[in-house]
């Protein structure tokens, strides 16, 4: 679980993201979920608000493959909010908010924006954007980054499954 933060303005940014390979299988990271979550015992307070960047929507050469890299995604996804808790922080990941039933659907153009644009507004109260990279980032989550650069927020790489490497 490594942190990277990249320096320079958003046209810089995309020149600066690491690049691990993809995480083909979720399940490894803890399927039982059973790491401790210590920031549970005792009296500390959850301040630190991040926002989690992670791929929601799947990508495959036909529908049985996007259906299954977006369940991969959403594992990941849930893996990150872990991950950001127990580090101690309040995380919020609007894509996994936004998209569940009866909220937004995420296939209606419209629908996906008012989605997206409302997430960017936690930006505006987040200390830092989190962006998870072990599954590729996406057009989404550049969309985020470029938003928080404009925005002065920091921008924080990190990875579930081992070191990202600094220099591209």
């Amino acid at each position: 679980m490594d942190d990277y933060e990249p320096t320079g303005t958003s046209s810089s940014i995309n020149s600066q993201v690491p690049r691990p390979g993809r995480l083909s299988d979720p399940f490894a990271l803890d399927p039982t979920g059973t790491y401790p979550l210590e920031f549970l015992k005792g009296d500390k307070i959850l301040s630190t608000i991040v926002c989690i960047e992670s791929p929601f929507a799947g990508r495959g050469a036909n529908w049985l493959e996007r259906r299954y890299d977006a369940f991969l995604n959403l594992r990941y996804a849930r893996a990150c909010l872990r991950d950001s808790l127990v580090r101690g922080e309040s995380p919020f990941a609007s894509h996994l908010l936004y998209t569940q039933r009866g909220v937004l659907r995420d296939g209606v153009p419209s629908e996906r924006k008012h989605g997206i644009d409302a997430g960017l507004r936690f930006q505006e109260v987040a200390a830092f954007v989190a962006v998870y990279v072990d599954r590729d980032i996406t057009p989404g989550m550049r969309l985020a980054m470029a938003q928080a650069d404009r925005n002065g927020k920091r921008i924080v790489f990190r990875s579930l499954v081992g070191s990202i490497e600094e220099s591209l």
